[in-house]
């Protein structure tokens, strides 16, 4: 039987609400039975169709989403022994409401066959799927790959971040879908990353990928080696530029590179790779950095600005802050 606070927890994964012990816990959760994968592929399954499946003004994505937790957690109430099969039947009587039915079943994604890799806080975790493409994992990210991957279609499903080297196959069209949007290639390199509140970024390293929203197929956007893509989930808008960004990938390769960098720009580049504020109260623009560093950490990292840059630093718990001596 699956509890009360398991759905609970459930619910905050799929709302990209739960905290990072929530996501521990979550994991642990996940990986003690294959009852619970089973249990969390459905309610996914119907959970991200219940929104992605009928995108109009007039359907309220949030109460669909309440009503059926609301639905499992009031059958769990009256029966320790939960199967399937109704859970399926709840959710297909209450999208039928909707006029989505139709849609619902010929969506192809109603299986239960689905292999769920995670990579925990401060991991990064490779994968190597069967048809010889590699996958790198950021912490705490999920990517769902079908059994059936690669005898029909190629087909994945990422929450979080993750870099992609797909093996080349014309045949077989690589898909990668990240909160509402499609990534599509044929074999190519590129970064991925779908934030707690659905706006998905993607940066081309090698090759080329066409970029859409998953239900807006006619403005799909063709995006080459060096471009940056940014959906916005509020607007629904793709954004596409090319990327200044060099460090994109330090997260992977553990490299940072700075070239005639400003100082303020360094201070954000730090921050968001060992995830503590850095800041800096320096308003001379003509003060910037060169150079390279590899897998260092942040003390060796701010003791080289400081003497190269002639720069004090000061801490406290949660900030460091650079400024003149």
């Amino acid at each position: 039987m699956v509890s009360d606070s398991s759905i609970q927890l459930i619910q905050k994964i799929l709302n990209n609400t739960a905290s990072d012990a929530e996501i521990d816990q979550f994991n642990s959760w996940l990986e003690s039975s294959e009852d619970n994968r089973k249990f969390y592929r459905q309610v996914k399954i119907i959970w991200e169709n219940s929104g992605k499946i009928y995108d109009s003004d007039e359907f309220n994505e949030a109460t669909a989403k309440e009503n059926i937790i609301s639905k499992i957690r009031r059958k769990h109430s009256k029966s320790r022994e939960f199967k399937a099969r109704f859970l399926i039947a709840v959710a297909a009587s209450f999208l039928i409401m909707f006029g989505i039915v139709f849609l619902f079943f010929n969506s192809g994604l109603f299986k239960s066959d689905a292999l769920l890799y995670s990579s925990a806080m401060d991991e990064i975790r490779e994968l190597v799927l069967s048809d010889g493409s590699h996958i790198w994992l950021n912490e705490n990210s999920t990517l769902e790959v079908a059994h059936t991957f690669n005898k029909r279609k190629r087909k994945v499903f990422l929450r979080g971040e993750a870099y992609f080297e797909v093996t080349r196959n014309e045949e077989k069209v690589f898909k990668a879908v990240a909160g509402k949007t499609t990534t599509k290639v044929l074999g190519t390199s590129f970064n991925l990353k779908c934030d707690k509140n659905g706006n998905v970024q993607i940066i081309v390293k090698s090759g080329e990928v066409e970029f859409y929203n998953s239900f807006g197929l006619k403005k799909k956007k063709t995006f080459e080696a060096g471009d940056k893509g940014n959906y916005l989930s509020s607007g629904r808008t793709i954004v596409q530029e090319r990327n200044k960004n060099s460090n994109y990938l330090a997260w992977k390769t553990g490299i940072l590179n700075f070239s005639d960098t400003p100082i303020g720009e360094v201070c954000k580049i730090l921050s968001d790779h060992y995830k503590i504020r850095v800041e800096s109260t320096i308003e001379d623009s003509g003060i910037s950095l060169t150079g390279t560093f590899e897998n260092e950490d942040l003390e060796e990292i701010l003791s080289t600005i400081s003497i190269t840059l002639d720069l004090a630093v000061s801490r406290s718990e949660n900030v460091i802050v650079l400024h003149k001596q």
